[in-house]
């Protein structure tokens, strides 16, 4: 019997006699037998999006997942979907293009929000306020009810300091 108590099966002569493989030629057999293969296809197709349908159609449009050859895409409106699913085989030509493989089969237009891709820019903060205290007072003697003209004046002064 060949082997160990724990791989009975497994000889150590076998074992010897077997060549390394490369990580390259396991990553090539592996990747198109696991999800990970569609998944790196699904980023492709989100970065080359703009380059692929123009930049008309990705200011509102958004690929979303890749299942099973189908591209699910969301868009700002039933129209652009309706104007899109007259242009669906250009599209799918497009991307297996630009993929080097054909990858998209289908593609789904639905209606829906896009996702925030872009961070917005943050508005700078408020100038602060430079009221004098002879401002303030000019500004409040106008009013003539003096408890008013008080509690006015007293706002005024605490929202700047």
């Amino acid at each position: 019997m060949s082997g160990n108590k724990y791989y009975p099966r497994y000889s150590k002569r076998t074992r010897s006699n077997t060549k390394p493989y490369s990580a390259k030629s396991v990553m090539a057999g592996a990747i198109p037998n696991i999800p990970l293969g569609s998944c790196l296809r699904e980023y492709k197709i989100k970065n080359a999006w703009p380059g692929i349908v123009g930049k008309a159609i990705a200011e509102r449009t958004h690929p979303g997942g890749l299942i099973k050859g189908t591209l699910y895409c969301v868009v700002v409106s039933s129209t652009w979907m309706t104007e899109l699913n007259y242009q669906k085989p250009i599209i799918i030509e497009k991307i297996n293009k630009a993929l080097g493989m054909e990858a998209v089969k289908d593609l789904v237009f639905k209606p829906g929000v896009l996702p925030d891709l872009m961070p917005r820019p943050q508005q700078p903060p408020p100038a602060k306020c430079t009221l004098s205290d002879k401002t303030i007072e000019e500004a409040a003697s106008k009013i003539s009810d003096n408890s008013l003209r008080k509690l006015v004046s007293r706002v005024m002064k605490k929202s700047i300091y």
